[in-house]
């Protein structure tokens, strides 16, 4: 087929921006009538070094009420302190090892330049002729995931960066080197194998930014950085844990931040959240995962997760979305991802992937699993899936044991496959609403150009009726491809153009 030249818009995909100057009012906003609050001291802080915070109310505008919060003060007290409905405002600066249980209804934003860091800076190294340590480092935390090989210490929540480089955790002492680190648990001591002098070192400790099953939270403008929390967690968590579907909450909006360096998740969010224009970058595990009704996650980027080494395959990448029902993921860009792109997984129902730009992740670009009805529309998908190209795996779209998908006006190129639909034995599926299984597929009007892997379906359980009775259809998709290939796949085998044509599938 002769190659054609396209010219598209990326419909409802805006370009992100940071809004992070948020406390600001001109022209003729009233001035604000001022009163001190002193803060709640912590169990480990003397009142006699409690500092105060000030409650600013703008005069005729009652409900703009707010707390300023400076890094000079203990903020988990303070916020501790306050009532439901407080809006807070945090002002410049670098806040360490600040960790927030907020009360439902309350608003949390922060002026331009405002860092949370999970992490503490390490000094007073010892060199001891191959590499250098540090002594008394006691923030281990328990360990949680699976791991590549090639990563086998992922598991473990603590992080160590060089000027803000993450080096490689390495399972033993033997195997430091420059780039790498190793935490001897047992010794309460840390070892680096590039020379510090002159560098910031620092490690990852505390565990999470934002937590607690709360209602309506929102949080806007900051930037959230190397965190220590475990896999499946995530440093701007919805839940109590990780373990439980009851205790959660409702309704948080997540927007304007920035969320890079952290081990685990970087945003989990639960029932009516709404995740909307954020930077969320090398994160140790997941960019962002959602369970739960009507969640929506929309105009962020999604970049460079899975730092860490976790197997993909047990959970990792871009994103994964699961037990979700009227979940709308639109005008993301998610690329870079060490796994799959935007991944929907486990009983999720009428699900929207849409506008989305999704290039250059390890895995599937767009991967919807053991799921029901979803629409898979308007998407620019290329460059995914050179990192695992078994078979029909590594396509830019995959179906996999998922009933009532339609897949239409998308741009899938360049990808290790195309659009691929997949009937496995899953047996371990939830299978909430019905039997997991494709049917009522309906793949039309996209563009797929190929040079490698297949476009078509395949079924692992020994049933044809996937081809000839469960109204899965293939129609009105233009395709680019090597013509000397069979790049198509059908009737549990690989064909050509030709044959797929003869067919009717397109």
């Amino acid at each position: 087929m002769e190659r054609q030249r396209w010219t598209f818009g990326l419909v409802g995909l805006g370009v992100l921006v940071l809004l992070i100057a948020l406390a600001s009012r001109g022209g003729n906003a009233p001035e604000a009538a001022t009163t001190t609050l002193q803060d709640v001291a912590s169990p480990d802080v003397s009142t006699s070094t409690i500092t105060s915070t000030t409650v600013s109310t703008l005069t005729n505008e009652p409900d703009d009420a707010f707390v300023t919060i400076t890094p000079a003060v203990d903020v988990a007290a303070v916020v501790a302190a306050q009532p439901e409905g407080t809006r807070f405002v945090f002002e410049p600066g670098v806040y360490r090892h600040v960790s927030i249980s907020p009360r439902s209804d309350q608003v949390f934003e922060a002026q331009e330049g405002v860092v949370f860091s999970g992490s503490k800076i390490l000094t007073d190294f010892t060199f001891d002729g191959d590499r250098w340590f540090v002594d008394g480092q006691t923030q281990q935390e328990w360990d949680h995931g699976e791991c590549f090989a090639s990563n086998p210490r992922c598991r473990h929540p603590e992080d160590l960066f060089v000027d803000g480089e993450l080096q490689t955790h390495v399972s033993s002492l033997q195997a430091v080197g420059p780039g790498s680190w190793f935490f001897d648990y047992n010794a309460d001591r840390i070892y680096l194998g590039s020379d510090p002098d002159g560098s910031v070192v620092e490690t990852s400790v505390t565990r999470h930014a934002f937590s607690s099953d709360a209602d309506r939270v929102e949080i806007r403008g900051f930037v959230i950085q190397r965190y220590a929390n475990q896999a499946q967690h995530g440093v701007i968590d919805s839940r109590l844990d990780n373990r439980t579907d009851s205790d959660r909450g409702d309704g948080w909006i997540v927007e304007s931040n920035v969320i890079r360096q952290n081990h685990g998740t970087g945003i989990v969010v639960t029932d009516h959240g709404v995740v909307r224009n954020n930077e969320i970058i090398e994160n140790g595990q997941l960019g962002i995962t959602a369970y739960g009704l009507d969640v929506e996650v929309t105009e962020n980027v999604i970049a460079g997760n899975n730092t860490t080494g976790f197997d993909y395959g047990w959970e990792g990448g871009g994103s994964k979305f699961k037990r979700t029902t009227g979940l709308v993921v639109e005008g993301n860009v998610v690329r870079d991802n060490f796994g799959p792109g935007l991944w929907t997984d486990i009983d999720n129902v009428d699900s929207t992937i849409e506008d989305n730009v999704v290039q250059n992740n390890a895995y599937i670009g767009i991967f919807h699993e053991i799921s029901y009805s979803a629409v898979i529309r308007d998407n620019i998908v290329e460059g995914n899936g050179f990192h695992y190209t078994v078979d029909v795996w590594g396509a830019g779209i995959t179906v996999a044991a998922s009933p009532d998908v339609e897949v239409t006006g998308n741009i899938v190129r360049g990808n290790a496959g195309g659009i691929v639909a997949i009937q496995q034995n899953r047996a371990d599926a939830p299978a909430s609403y019905g039997p997991v299984e494709i049917e009522n597929l309906r793949v039309y009007d996209n563009v797929v150009e190929m040079n490698d892997g297949f476009t078509g379906l395949r079924q692992e359980v020994g049933d044809d009726s996937y081809y000839k009775s469960r109204n899965n259809v293939f129609e009105a998709n233009e395709f680019v491809v090597d013509g000397q290939q069979d790049r198509f796949y059908w009737n549990n085998r690989p064909i050509g153009l030709a044959e797929w044509l003869n067919l009717g599938l397109s």
